[in-house]
């Protein structure tokens, strides 16, 4: 009951009287303020000015943007606040600034949108060049496409707070002028940083030698533009060169006569936009031809050395003599001379060239040298027996040289001497007419020749005895006209019992000599003038070309005269006295 009491008293009177005291304090102890800030939209760290008004004099203040700390103070006599604080990096989005202060006094909000930027490395350059891109204020966590007027050249992450750094894009074909470099996120483009693009040229080599090729490469001129090539200043004649619709072209270009040490080439179009780039011109020197065998004559060529200055030059380390004896160069540093290629076996060998100062080589192969003597060909064919001479050069040392004939006929064989040379001679065998491959070789190194055999046939044999249709003694003898051939003949012999040669009685091959004797086995039997024999001859050359048969001519063998006429009405008149008589006498021995 006693607790009852106490609490209705002060619930009643104690709170009621004490609030009544306090009411008029309560406007002292805390105040109502407000503030703005300017600028309200821009990207982390824009410089924001913040002005309060109506808050408690000479107490404490805290600023903040979302939730992070941005400034903090003491409010004036006032009540007035004036700071100033840059925008955090955060990402892409619309944030409160809020105050409070040590009274415990309340403001209004005021909100804040951060939109994306992106900065440059450099403001500048030519095409290709890469440049460096930073971003804040993008969305959190999202892909950004950077681009170059309008067009995507790469793409990064922005991070947590909306940034990226060191994205870099490398700078597109593009014309001579301003262009510009954006970047954009899920919602759009950031406003273009200006980026201007410098005319350029570069070249496939800075280090070169009179006479060597270049291609020159230009970006960031004009577009469709023509354009001049000078060398040292002057303008180099017969380059024709435009630069395509972005202010690109090539040309090639051929280092002129110059002097050893530092040359610019320069680029300039129609709209006087120019670019150089600076070359270096080298000694050096050029072999022509660069093969050879042991005697070719090789010149030797050399630029961009020492002006006026005598010229060593070396073949594989040695001194070799040269056309002029004594080389020297002329004011520019240029110098020609010749030499004769040394015997030794083929390979590279280094040559160099050296004005005591600058030196400069360069590689001659040495090649194997065969000839052959005589030469063959369709038109002068060559022939069996014939005797020819091979001589090489380059080939090994001390060495065994094999001379085959198609298709593995060894036909010599020499050895070469200390300097890989040799010299031998070989006579043709029989063999097909038509081409044929003549091979030397030491093992190692190999080299051939083409042969042509004659195709000509021998003349046709004519046949001398036994003349057509006459009887003909045994042991029947042949003979027929001797024919000639630069390869050489021989002689077939058939005999037939007919006109085509069906029934062959004999064959004679290889006859060397332009008659034969039929042997005591090969005696003919006799036959009438009514059913002869039949002979022919043809003639083969050691190239195998055939002459063809000879006209066949008929003979026979037997009786030493024929039954015909008066002789056989004789004989019959002598057999009948016979007869006659024979009738008689065995008539008077029976009386």
């Amino acid at each position: 009951m006693k607790i009852a009491s106490i609490l209705r008293l002060l619930t009643q009177v104690v709170i009621p009287s004490l609030l009544i005291l306090f009411i008029p304090v309560l406007p002292a102890l805390a105040a109502v303020g407000t503030i703005n800030i300017a600028p309200t939209t821009g990207p982390p760290q824009t410089l924001i000015s913040l002005s309060g008004q109506n808050f408690t004099a000479n107490s404490t203040f805290t600023a903040r943007f979302g939730t992070t700390t941005v400034a903090s103070g003491y409010i004036d006599g006032a009540g007035n606040i004036n700071t100033s604080f840059s925008v955090p990096l955060l990402a892409r989005g619309q944030y409160q600034v809020t105050v409070t202060t040590g009274a415990l006094d309340t403001s209004n909000t005021a909100l804040f949108t951060i939109t994306p930027e992106i900065t440059l490395g450099s403001s500048s350059g030519s095409v290709g060049t890469q440049v460096a891109v930073n971003g804040r204020g993008f969305y959190a966590n999202s892909d950004v496409t950077l681009l170059f007027d309008g067009r995507a050249v790469a793409t990064v992450r922005a991070l947590a707070d909306g940034s990226f750094f060191n994205a870099v894009i490398t700078v597109p074909a593009s014309t001579k002028g301003t262009h510009t470099i954006a970047a954009f996120d899920t919602i759009g483009s950031t406003s273009g940083v200006s980026f201007s693009v410098l005319p350029s040229i570069n070249v496939t080599n800075t280090a070169v030698g009179v006479g060597d090729q270049i291609a020159i490469n230009g970006n960031g001129f004009a577009a469709s533009s023509n354009i001049t090539i000078y060398w040292d200043g002057g303008a180099v004649g017969g380059i024709s060169a435009t630069t395509s619709a972005s202010g690109s072209f090539t040309s090639n270009f051929t280092i002129p006569s110059s002097s050893r040490g530092q040359h610019t080439i320069r680029a300039r179009d129609a709209s006087a936009n120019s670019a150089s780039v600076i070359l270096t011109v080298a000694q050096k020197i050029t072999l022509s031809p660069t093969t050879g065998s042991t005697g070719d004559s090789i010149t030797i060529a050399g630029t961009g050395f020492s002006a006026n200055r005598q010229i060593t030059i070396l073949y594989n380390g040695a001194p070799i003599a040269t056309s002029p004896f004594s080389v020297f160069t002329d004011s520019s540093g240029s110098f020609t001379a010749s030499f004769t290629v040394p015997a030794g076996r083929a390979g590279t060998y280094r040559v160099e060239a050296s004005d005591g100062v600058n030196t400069s080589s360069a590689d001659l192969v040495a090649v194997v040298k065969t000839t052959i003597s005589p030469e063959t060909s369709v038109s002068s064919p060559g022939h069996v027996g014939m005797e020819l001479t091979v001589e090489g050069t380059g080939f090994k040392a001390n060495s065994i040289i094999s001379v085959t004939y198609t298709p593995d006929l060894i036909l010599a064989t020499t050895t070469t001497n200390a300097r890989g040379n040799f010299s031998v001679t070989f006579t043709i065998p029989p063999s097909a007419a038509g081409q044929h491959t003549i091979t030397v070789t030491d093992g190692q190194t190999i080299d051939s020749f083409t042969f042509f055999m004659e195709l000509t046939p021998p003349p046709v044999p004519a046949l001398l005895s036994p003349q057509a249709g006459a009887r003909a003694d045994q042991p029947v003898h042949f003979v027929w006209q001797s024919v000639t051939d630069p390869s050489g003949v021989t002689y077939i012999l058939q005999v037939a019992k007919d006109p085509n040669f069906v029934t062959m009685v004999i064959q004679k091959e290889g006859l060397a000599t332009p008659e034969y004797t039929l042997t005591e086995q090969q005696k003919l039997e006799s036959v009438s003038k009514d059913e002869p024999y039949y002979w022919r001859v043809k003639a083969i050359d050691g190239a195998s070309n055939d002459s063809g048969w000879s006209s066949a001519r008929s003979f026979y063998v037997g009786f030493a005269f024929e039954l015909t006429g008066w002789i056989l009405y004789t004989i019959m008149v002598v057999e009948g006295l016979v007869f006659l008589a024979m009738g008689y006498l065995l008539g008077r021995r029976r009386s």
